[in-house]
């Protein structure tokens, strides 16, 4: 019989493994949506629909119900997550179209600090001083991201589709957040996904005579393969790793896409694009390290 901290170690480093894996499925749905040449809204319908349907084979496997039961009183909280999917999916893969995948996945990272910023005036928590603080580095690098203050360039619409991806994101965090405690991970795993599919999923009926070969088994990557795993292996680091743990490796992703948008896409983000995107990230370890010392 191994001792006790034999077995938490494995524990751990199978967490770790996890969100790391998570981590790299994540950037890859960046990196494959730059290699489509869909537009955003069938591009999310079909992630959706190879999405839903493999997380209900792996949930038909499982023994689970297809559908979960969610109690009255959460439904509101579950529309506010599928809405917030929805959103977060069509603006990042937008984003991509107007820009590049770097500028794209560093956009949508305001979504942490915008999380924390929303939190007190959705769940009623106390504002943290210390992300209050860091909040001030987002806009900074929002701006360096940005080639000038021309609405009508197509780069400057690329990032505020990115902070809007963001935005969206943060909503269906915040909607999770109040969700978990009373219905565990299974409605997130298949509701939102299903509302994508039904908001989604007709945009890319009408244009699927116009999909090229390539293009579908890019579909099939983003979601029966990359989404789908991302979730999975996700939900596994979290019952294995600490939150922050979790939240502090998750928050490399960026780091992860820019060096395969440079390494697979030939993308070449300038230097003022970089720091923009450092302070970003910054701004995203602040809050992490803040969470981390929250009491529990």
């Amino acid at each position: 019989m191994s001792p006790p901290g034999d077995a938490a170690s494995r524990q751990a480093t199978a967490g770790f493994w996890a969100v790391g894996g998570a981590t790299l499925a994540f950037s890859l749905v960046g990196i494959v949506a730059g290699l489509l040449s869909l537009e955003a809204g069938p591009m999310a319908g079909g992630r959706a629909l190879f999405a839903v349907a493999a997380i209900l084979v792996f949930r038909l496997f499982q023994g689970k119900p297809l559908l979960p039961a969610v109690p009255a009183g959460r439904r509101l909280w579950l529309a506010l997550s599928c809405a917030g999917l929805c959103g977060n999916w069509f603006f990042f893969f937008l984003s991509i179209r107007l820009s590049t995948v770097s500028v794209a996945v560093l956009a949508l990272f305001t979504y942490p600090l915008l999380t924390a910023l929303l939190e007190p005036f959705v769940l009623r928590v106390r504002l943290n001083r210390i992300v209050l603080a860091a909040s001030a580095l987002v806009p900074l690098g929002v701006f360096l991201l940005l080639p000038g203050w021309d609405p009508g360039d197509r780069l400057f619409q690329g990032v505020a589709a990115g902070v809007a991806s963001g935005l969206s994101l943060a909503f269906a965090n915040l909607a999770n957040k109040a969700l978990i405690p009373t219905t565990g991970y299974g409605p997130l795993l298949v509701y939102p996904f299903l509302a994508a599919a039904l908001v989604f999923g007709p945009l890319l009926l009408l244009s699927a005579g116009e999909i090229e070969p390539k293009d579908w088994i890019g579909l099939g990557l983003l979601g029966a393969v990359f989404t789908t795993s991302a979730q999975l292996l996700m939900l596994g680091g979290f019952k294995r790793l600490a939150a922050s743990t979790t939240a502090l490796l998750l928050s490399m992703q960026p780091v992860w896409t820019v060096a395969l948008a440079v390494l697979i896409l030939n993308e070449r983000p300038g230097a003022q694009v970089l720091f923009g995107g450092l302070l970003i990230l910054g701004a995203v370890l602040v809050v992490v390290r803040s969470n981390q010392r929250k009491p529990t």
